[in-house]
Parts: structure tokens; sequence; C-alpha cells
């Protein structure tokens, strides 16, 4: 992946306060290197373009621990995300359209209002500690919901980079936020606590 392409996908975050008392981890090198090249998404998600725009992202790697980090990754999401929307609404209000685009588009356009309303719900279902739900909505994000644009675009041959690129990068930070929220969820304490009665 050139790094021209990493540039256009960069995204800037907005700033979040959190008054966490346990600092857990930062987003280390290492941790951005595990989380990209992590075999249950290395072979959905493109691990190099992954790693290098995590590491551009100062919210991400400044997190200070796995909700800060969890926020600030489903908000870069609903991010770029936003920004392909808009960039997709905005073809569509061209008067000449190709109707084989066109139709591309308002697949693409239902797609990311789709995978939008799972992201943003997941952010607000992680701020409340939600954490099981939220891990089920980023992964409709990250699958059926974007799956329909990834899947036309590809069938139709479409060789729009705008689109090509939002294609990748939001099912790439829904991933991940999937994977950063199921390990809050599997270590928070409700959960412990079922397993403890269970075993008793």
């Amino acid at each position: 992946m050139s790094f021209p392409i990493v540039q256009v996908a960069l995204i800037f975050l907005t700033s979040f306060s959190f008054s966490i008392p346990n600092v857990v981890i930062a987003a280390t090198p290492k941790w951005l290197n595990e989380t990209c090249y992590k075999n249950n998404i290395k072979s959905i998600i493109d691990p190099d373009l992954c790693f290098k725009i995590l590491e551009s992202q100062k919210k991400i790697v400044l997190s200070r621990n796995e909700i800060e980090l969890s926020v600030t990754v489903i908000e870069s999401g609903i991010s770029n995300g936003t920004n392909t929307q808009t960039y997709i609404e905005s073809v569509l209000k061209k008067r000449i359209l190709d109707p084989k685009l066109k139709g591309v588009f308002q697949e693409c356009k239902s797609s990311y209002d789709s995978a939008l309303v799972s992201l943003r719900s997941a952010l607000l279902e992680v701020k409340v500690r939600e954490y099981q739900t939220a891990t089920y909505d980023l992964l409709i994000a990250s699958t059926d919901n974007i799956d329909r644009c990834i899947n036309v675009v590809a069938s139709k041959k479409i060789k729009d980079a705008t689109i090509l690129i939002g294609n990748k990068i939001l099912p790439m930070f829904g991933f991940i936020g999937y994977n950063v929220v199921e390990d809050l969820y599997i270590r928070s304490p409700q959960t412990i606590n079922i397993g403890h009665d269970r075993i008793n």
C-alpha cells in the first residue's frame, strides 16, 4: 500500500476527556503491531495500512487505557465513514450520472447509513459500559452493513478511489474496535462475576 493512499485516509479526531481511575495501557508500537496483524482480522483488513493509519492518529497513540482507546477507535471509524458518506451523497446529487454508477452509489449510501448507525450505537454503548452490545454493533458495522457496498463496488468493477479507501478504513476501525471492546467485556466485573458463579 503506497504512502499517499495512507495520507488520503488520515482522519482528524475530536477531543474527548474521561475520568477513569485505572491507567491500563497506551497504544504502543507493540500494541499497534499485535492489533493490526492479529489472526482474526489480518485476513480481512490490510495490516500494513492499518498500522500506518493507527500510528498516525495522536488520540489513538496517546490513549491512556482501553476505554479511551475503544472510544477513540470508534470515533475514527465514524469520522471516516461520515466523510465517505458525504462524498457519496455529493455524487448522487449530480444531475448527469451513469445509471450503473447511480445504482452502485445508492447501494453504498444505504450501506454507509447503516454502518454509521451501528458505529454510533456502539460508541454510546461503550460509554455506558454495555460492552457486549457494543461488540455486536461493531461486528455488524464491519461486516453486514459495509459488505453491501464492498460487494457491489467489486461486482461492478468501480475504481472510485474515495469509495475504495473508505471501504477499507471503516471495517478496519470496526474490527479493531470490536477486539478492544471484547477485551473490556471479558474483563468487566459483571462478566467475571458470572464466570465465578458458574464455577461455584
